[in-house]
Order: C-alpha cells, then sequence, then structure tokens
C-alpha cells in the first residue's frame, strides 16, 4: 500500500513540474478569478496575459528592494532606509496607476464597469473578513 502511495505521489510531482515547464507564468489565459466573468476575447487574453508579466516583473523590482531596505536599517541608515521605502512605494503607485490605464485601453468600457463592481464587492468581502479575524 506505501509503495501504492509513493509512485501516485512521484507521479503527481512529475505531472506538476512539467506542467510549470510548460507554463512558466502561470496557465496561458488565466488572470485568476478577476477577469473569470468578463467573456474576455483571444485578443484580450493575449494583452492581459502580457499585462501580467510586465506587472510581475515590475512586483519582482519593488520587491528586491526588500533586502535592501532591511540591510540599510540593520547598519543604522534609517534615512537612507526611509527614502528607499518611500521610492519603493511611489514607485508602486505608479505601477498600479499604469496598470489601470493599461486595463482600460484592452477591456470594452461595459467590461471595465463590470470589472470595477466585482473589485468592489471583492474588497468589501476582504475587509468584512479582515474585521472578523482582528475580532477573534
Amino acid at each position: 500500500m506505501k509503495h501504492r502511495y509513493t509512485i501516485a505521489c512521484l507521479f503527481s510531482a512529475l505531472l506538476l513540474a512539467a506542467g510549470a515547464q510548460a507554463c512558466p507564468d502561470g496557465p496561458p489565459g488565466k488572470h485568476g478569478k478577476m477577469f473569470d466573468s468578463l467573456d474576455l476575447t483571444e485578443e484580450q487574453e493575449a494583452a492581459l496575459n502580457a499585462l501580467h508579466k510586465e506587472k510581475r516583473a515590475s512586483f519582482h523590482d519593488r520587491r528586491a528592494h526588500h533586502d535592501d531596505i532591511q540591510q540599510l536599517i540593520e547598519e543604522g541608515q534609517v534615512e537612507a532606509a526611509a527614502d528607499l521605502a518611500a521610492e519603493n512605494a511611489r514607485q508602486h503607485i505608479r505601477s498600479r496607476a499604469e496598470f489601470q490605464s493599461k486595463l482600460a485601453e484592452i477591456l470594452t468600457p461595459e467590461q471595465m464597469e463590470q470589472f470595477k463592481a466585482e473589485k468592489g464587492e471583492r474588497h468589501k468581502h476582504h475587509k468584512k473578513m479582515f474585521r472578523k479575524k482582528m475580532s477573534d
């Protein structure tokens, strides 16, 4: 019985590894639940794939600064750490604004309205769950 379980686990791991090799940036055409209900065209799917790839690269660039900020703090260079953190935050805001602008170019006005409405509902739900978690 243990032998079958081990083989099943190894087979599953191989399938997952093969899938990761085939699509290193995640499954093609899937951007999470946020876009599932928007009935995207193939062109929109391709544009969103490119936009998400760009967004991931930007995120990883900003994320790399976290270690630098921590290092500066440990070295007692608090002002330099604060400056770097502030620049990182400014870049994050710029990146979000650029993403939203490009998203508005990809989606139709109707899709954009639907996206905003669903995003608002998700935000309310997450806020409610956060408050519940904090009160426990």
